[in-house]
């Protein structure tokens, strides 16, 4: 039987975060990145993915990403429901690597996270960490459009 990667992918996330209570706080398909927000026993955590541009419309998606739809988000045929199914993984992710006790050995995340963000996109970025931070009261880097950090 032929699977999608990415199922197998979000299969063996469930399958780390057990029982783990988590909570979907926010959600939003932006312009060029769609982000999760999720409330956990440690915290929240954020997840980000890629937004195919082409694909945007006017309007909510209509699905508010839920933990135990993981394997099916992903493989959805609307690609923006997809993109919040990888935000989701990618925020689990983020809450996993703090369970497990799991640390940066070597460099500077925002660092190397700004190295992959193309300039056009960074004030794209930097409205979102401000939209979130508004929600959540999470204190957040911002991107200014000429790629400082403030």
């Amino acid at each position: 039987m032929w699977r999608f990667f990415s199922r197998q992918v979000a299969e063996e996330v469930l399958k780390l975060l057990g029982n783990d209570r988590v909570e979907v706080l926010d959600q939003c398909n932006c312009l060029n990145y769609t982000y999760v927000l999720i409330n956990t026993g440690l915290g929240e955590f954020l997840g980000i993915a890629y937004t195919p541009v082409e694909d945007l419309r006017t309007g909510e998606v209509g699905v508010v990403p839920r933990v135990e739809e993981l394997p099916e988000l992903v493989i959805n045929l609307d690609s923006l429901v997809r993109a919040l199914g990888i935000a989701l993984i990618n925020a689990v992710s983020n809450y996993l690597v703090v369970r497990d006790g799991l640390r940066l050995s070597q460099g500077d995340l925002k660092s190397e996270i700004l190295r992959f963000v193309k300039p056009r996109a960074r004030l794209v970025l930097s409205v979102v960490l401000r939209r979130l931070q508004r929600h959540s009261g999470i204190s957040a880097v911002f991107i200014n459009w000429r790629g400082g950090v403030t």
